[in-house]
């Protein structure tokens, strides 16, 4: 695969916006270096920028770097001396290419735009939606999987964990279908792929017939992140009278009867959870090094006892105090990116802008609309809500700490694979002309005219 270089564009880096090039060999950032005057743009932190986001050569590692912080006002100057050449970087490696030749690169001129390390997101279902479009209407899953994945590059996401439930037994989510597409998305990915497909497998804990069945896909290594769900009426997402209901006949198609002999069902199953054994089974995801997560958490109470099962990241708490909570007892905190983009949850729940700006998020996931992520890190931006560089980890860095990759994804720094999107904006919103995976260009796109 031919070397690429990115040039001149307004790169993104964990803590700071700098007029730069990357190169890309092996399908790693190998360097990155100033471009032009090295300009240091105003999206960057209004505190600090740490010298751990230093510039420098892949045969130095993030965590060995040891030089203090550089204060804002000498920013722009200070990241300009960190991107000198090798007589002035210890241990002799460069951060620019001096002896840079077009011919051994394929360039790509990101003048004018940004450059951002690929969305990771660990949270989407709208793979769902691409099975099963409208009540009733089941596609082929091999197909619905490769239209899916060859729209998510073009909305920026580099990494997806599809989100497939196991217990509500509708749809895909019942055992049969889930579990041929958790066997399919292994097989896919094994061969070949656009991105990168891994799976959040979200395990309804009233479904106690598919306990076995989640600890076998631990010990296969089948799944990628699991979460404990609990979807039943009159708690969490549905604490609304009528709301599961509701939900159920609008997306399912079924009468009211229907829906509340589920209801009764339901509850039943729910009496009978053994949360000891569904504790052990969050240990042996641990154990498999398998992220875990709570859903719809209602009560501090509720984030303690997940927290003890292992769990490390909490998705969508219902209310400030919980969200708050949860961040104090060192989980991550997952909001929806819908919700940023609407200004509003669609269950008249916790507003996500208002859990960010009280510090008590630190992910945004799209939930179940795609291209939500890409503008909801923009709207943040714009709305100086966070500064850009810090909306931008709350959907690539945070999430791949989360979920254990970071040592590969979710920043650009040089040894980090490649897996870069190149961003415009039109009329303000952002929109992708480049997305790379593995230093491999798997999506391009252009406007048929520009008008005078």
């Amino acid at each position: 695969m031919k070397p690429v270089c990115i040039k001149n564009g307004w790169v993104v880096l964990p803590d700071a916006v700098v007029k730069a090039d990357i190169y890309v060999q092996e399908g790693k950032i190998r360097r990155i270096s100033a471009a032009g005057d090295g300009a240091v743009s105003a999206d960057t932190e209004g505190t600090n920028v740490g010298a751990s986001q230093q510039l420098i050569d892949a045969a130095d590692t993030y965590s060995n770097t040891k030089n203090s912080l550089i204060d804002t006002e000498d920013t722009y100057s200070d990241i300009k001396n960190l991107m000198m050449d090798a007589e002035c970087n210890h241990a002799g490696h460069s951060i620019i290419s001096t002896a840079f030749n077009e011919e051994n690169y394929a360039v790509i001129d990101a003048n004018g735009s940004y450059v951002l390390p690929g969305l990771v997101d660990i949270h989407n279902d709208a793979i769902e939606k691409e099975v099963q479009p409208r009540p009733n209407t089941l596609f082929p899953l091999e197909m619905s999987l490769l239209e899916f994945e060859r729209k998510l590059p073009l909305h920026g996401i580099t990494t997806m964990y599809h989100s497939l439930s196991l217990g509500v037994g509708l749809s895909l989510r019942g055992d049969h279908l889930l579990t041929e597409m958790v066997k399919l998305i292994n097989r896919y990915r094994a061969t070949r792929s656009v991105i990168r497909n891994r799976i959040h497998l979200r395990y309804e804990i009233s479904h106690l017939q598919g306990l076995h069945i989640v600890s076998q896909f631990i010990k296969e290594n089948k799944i990628d992140y699991l979460s404990f769900m609990d979807h039943s009426p009159g708690q969490g997402q549905y604490r609304r009278e009528g709301s599961f209901e509701r939900y159920v006949m609008k997306n399912q198609g079924m009468e009211l009867t229907e829906a509340q002999a589920l209801v009764v069902d339901l509850m039943e199953r729910r009496k009978q959870i053994d949360w000891d054994q569904l504790r052990q089974l969050g240990h042996q995801a641990l154990k498999q090094g398998i992220s875990l997560a709570s859903h719809d958490d209602d009560s501090l109470d509720r984030v303690d006892i997940f927290k003890s099962y292992g769990i490390n990241v909490s998705e969508f708490p219902i209310n400030l105090e919980t969200a708050q909570h949860a961040m104090e007892q060192g989980l991550a905190v997952c909001v929806g990116a819908p919700n940023i983009v609407r200004g509003v949850s669609h269950d008249q729940n916790l507003r996500a802008v208002d859990a960010i700006t009280a510090g008590a998020a630190s992910i945004i996931c799209s939930d179940y609309h795609s291209s939500s992520l890409l503008q909801s890190v923009f709207k943040l931006a714009d709305e100086k809500i966070a500064a850009l560089p810090a909306a931008v980890r709350m959907a690539t860095l945070h999430p791949a700490q989360a979920c254990g990759i970071a040592d590969e994804a979710g920043s650009i720094e040089p040894g980090k694979a490649a897996d870069l999107i190149i961003v415009q904006r039109y009329n303000g919103h952002p929109w992708v002309t480049h997305t790379l995976v593995g230093g491999k260009t798997v999506y391009t796109a252009d406007t048929r005219y520009q008008a005078d």
